[in-house]
């Protein structure tokens, strides 16, 4: 080995005790003898050292690695409501999504295997109803899925655990049973996913528990659920009904968009489907309307183009026909009104 630079004055050296090597003459570099071989002692300090060394490196790892975790941004991180176990079509993640969840963190796929494959077991003692059904019943919510909820860093896996909570609740209060346990389970889980985090589907359980509260014959609960529901709205500048508007749409210039004219009333307001590419502008959409009833595309300043409110949109009212369609508010599948503006 060689070290090179002849940096140091010798001054340097001497008054802060430098062990400094012995250059040769005017030479920058000078030969570095072998280091002495190391005891058995030696050896193992040195392993134990860098094994230390190894074991922190790994620990600041883990710790930026958690910090990186915390900040990452939440695109959309809620899921549809479980169709299979409320009935009925699930409405879109993003319309359950709140305005500022704050940072989730990523649902944990084995978590979520066992809430339903749970979930699954309990809808079937429900739908048979075999004897001793109820006591089965409340082993699975209350051992099995319940405490998997709890367990669970993603809000909306306690919102699904607190839905099998309200269907076992009501079957056991339809046969007259004691449902109380399941209700207050189901509850405390829709509470914490709700007011903490900003779960609006947790928001829309807590109104479905309040019903079922009324119904076993506890209205005071209602009252109080439905005044915490309230709060929380007020407190995290969530709409009334706790349906959000999915976010601004991505689309490119390959896509195709499917959507509805409704003409005015005093025109027939008959529904005319047409397909178009988002990335046109709004007017070349109102022009062809225009053209398809033989009126000059000059006419076209005399409506209004609007994006009705119902359904939901992340932008509604009436479009600037200088946009782009995909910025408008319109989706694929929506329907777009024209109105005819009223003189002054």
């Amino acid at each position: 080995h060689y070290l090179g630079g002849r940096f140091i004055p010798a001054r340097m050296g001497y008054k802060y005790k430098l062990n400094l090597p012995k250059f040769e003459g005017t030479d920058s570099f000078v030969i570095l003898p072998p280091p002495p071989p190391l005891s058995e002692e030696d050896l193992a300090e040195e392993e134990a050292r860098v094994q230390q060394i190894a074991m922190e490196e790994e620990r600041k790892k883990a710790e930026d690695a958690a910090k990186a975790e915390q900040q990452k941004e939440l695109t959309n991180p809620l899921s549809s409501m479980n169709a299979a176990l409320l009935g009925g079509a699930a409405p879109p993640a993003a319309a359950l999504a709140g305005p500022m969840p704050g940072v989730w963190p990523e649902p944990d796929p084995d978590t979520q295997q066992a809430i339903e494959s749970s979930s699954q077991l309990a809808m079937r003692i429900i739908g048979e109803k075999r004897e001793g059904w109820s006591q089965e019943l409340r082993n699975v919510v209350a051992s099995r899925l319940v405490p998997l909820g709890w367990t669970s860093e993603y809000p909306p896996d306690r919102t699904d655990v607190s839905k099998v909570c309200f269907l076992a609740a009501k079957a056991l209060l339809d046969k007259d049973l004691d449902c109380m346990d399941m209700l207050s389970e189901g509850r405390a889980l829709a509470e914490g996913a709700f007011e903490e985090e900003g779960e609006v589907g947790a928001g829309k359980m807590l109104r479905a528990f309040a019903l079922l509260y009324e119904r076993a014959g506890d209205p005071d609960s209602k009252r109080l659920i439905l005044e915490q529901v309230d709060r929380v709205i007020q407190e995290k500048s969530l709409p009334e009904d706790l349906e959000m508007p999915p976010p601004r749409p991505v689309y490119t210039y390959a896509d195709k968009w499917q959507v509805t004219l409704v003409e005015p009333e005093d025109m027939g307001g008959a529904e005319v489907d047409v397909v178009i590419r988002p990335k046109q502008k709004a007017r070349l959409l109102a022009n062809a309307w225009a053209s398809g009833n033989d009126m000059d595309e000059a006419k076209v300043d005399e409506f209004e183009f609007v994006v009705p409110e119902k359904p939901k949109s992340w932008k509604t009212g009436q479009i600037n026909l200088d946009d782009e369609i995909g910025m408008t508010g319109l989706f694929d599948g929506r329907k777009l009104l024209i109105v005819k503006k009223t003189s002054v």
